[in-house]
């Protein structure tokens, strides 16, 4: 199962090794954030949005592939959603990632065009 305790286990574990990848992956976090505080300061939708999904990126690289930090669905919809530029970006918050998934949608995309992209295309992924 998916718990907050177990990603934030894969974090520590992680993190307490100190590889380059991690280091690295961490000042990128700081230079994110930095970024994400001037998106927000200006205003600037699509810089928030894209500083959100690099967070993402970044804390899922933290957590490691087998932690199970982000769920099959999630991982497909944000895909679909990317590709299809109906969002700018995105990320799961909450303990351990898990909880809440927020989205910037793209300029002229409303929160029923995301929903019913997602109740017509990608709910087909997951039926089972």
């Amino acid at each position: 199962p998916r718990l907050a305790k177990t990603v934030l286990q894969h974090v520590l574990r992680r993190w307490a090794r100190r590889t380059p990848e991690i280091v690295a992956n961490v000042e990128d976090l700081v230079i994110n954030a930095t970024k994400a505080a001037k998106a927000t300061e200006n205003g600037d939708i699509d810089a928030i949005g894209r500083t959100m999904y690099s967070y993402w990126l970044r804390k899922k690289k933290m957590a490691g592939e087998d932690s199970g930090v982000e769920p099959i669905a999630v991982a497909d919809l944000l895909k679909a959603l990317l590709a299809q530029k109906e969002i700018i970006g995105g990320t799961l918050i909450g303990a351990g990632g898990g909880g809440f998934l927020v989205m910037v949608a793209s300029e002229g995309r409303t929160v029923a065009d995301i929903e019913r992209i997602v109740k017509n295309e990608i709910t087909d992924l997951h039926e089972d």
